[in-house]
């Protein structure tokens, strides 16, 4: 439901390689399938995380990907050559969804191993293998250790091993509670709690229909003529009546309670004309 990258560079797109059969193999996932394996053209209906795959795939240019108990862990990307800013903007998407742990990127005979909880650059430099990249492994020299990756994730030993690069503190869940509760304390200096916590709700559901592109650009569109095309211009725009506006184009739309409750956005006390 976050726009956390909105923090960091946008990501664009990567081009999409297949893992060859060597690496599958080296990799030990060869005689692995759905739901333990997805591959750009496998079905993901019926999985838990269909959404988050589909844009893994669609969106980021992901190889592959690689689940332990149903729940995305591994996350390959193949290249034709290393391109270590195309991996963070690959890595600022995955660390958004909160959901794979390492990101593996494989190069010629090399395989790199980033971890997905650390905080993503905001501009592309050094500090962003410096941070998250937890080792190289050569095809040749290291293939053992290659192989026993998926083995380590499934047991817990691979966390255990690396886990100074595992903590939670800059996982994205715990990024967004961190902003949640300044942008509460922020709001509190003009609104009660019970407002401020109504506007942070009803903030992140637009944010989630704008994920799931139940609305887009077209729909603020209709309600703006200022040329505002996202609730992120709604915002930078400065106009708290903006909120009004959009608020109860989507009560009428939605034909729901969320945008009426009563705290903020109630008539009597309302921080913005109706």
């Amino acid at each position: 439901m976050s726009k956390e990258t909105d923090r960091f560079n946008q990501p664009t797109q990567q081009l999409q390689i297949e893992v060859s059969p060597k690496w599958l193999e080296a990799l030990g996932l060869n005689n692995r399938r759905v739901p333990e394996v997805y591959f750009p053209s496998d079905s993901v209906l019926g999985s838990a995380h269909s959404g988050a795959i589909r844009d893994s795939f669609e969106k980021i240019g992901l190889s592959a990907l690689f689940c332990v108990q149903g729940v995305p862990t591994f996350a390959y990307l193949v290249q034709e050559e290393y391109d270590p800013k195309a991996v963070s903007e690959a890595h600022a998407s995955l660390w958004n969804q909160g959901l794979t742990s390492l990101l593996l990127v494989i190069a010629d005979e090399t395989l790199r191993m980033f971890s997905l909880a650390k905080l993503p650059v905001k501009n592309f430099d050094n500090k962003f293998e410096n941070t998250s990249l937890i080792e190289s492994l050569n095809l040749s020299t290291e293939a053992l250790k290659i192989k026993n990756l998926v083995y380590g994730a499934e047991t817990g030993r691979l966390w255990q091993e690396h886990r100074d690069f595992f903590k939670q503190n800059e996982r994205v869940d715990a990024h967004l509670l961190k902003n949640l509760i300044k942008t509460h304390k922020e709001l509190t200096i003009d609104l009660n709690t019970d407002a401020a916590q109504a506007l942070l709700m009803q903030t992140m559901f637009i944010s989630y229909l704008e994920d799931r592109e139940i609305i887009n650009n077209s729909y603020f569109h209709t309600i703006f003529d200022s040329g505002i095309s996202s609730l992120y211009e709604v915002f930078v725009s400065g106009d708290v009546s903006n909120l009004g506006l959009l608020f109860k184009s989507l009560a009428r739309d939605f034909n729901g309670n969320v945008f009426v409750s009563p705290c903020s956005f109630d008539r009597k006390r309302s921080i913005y004309p109706i």
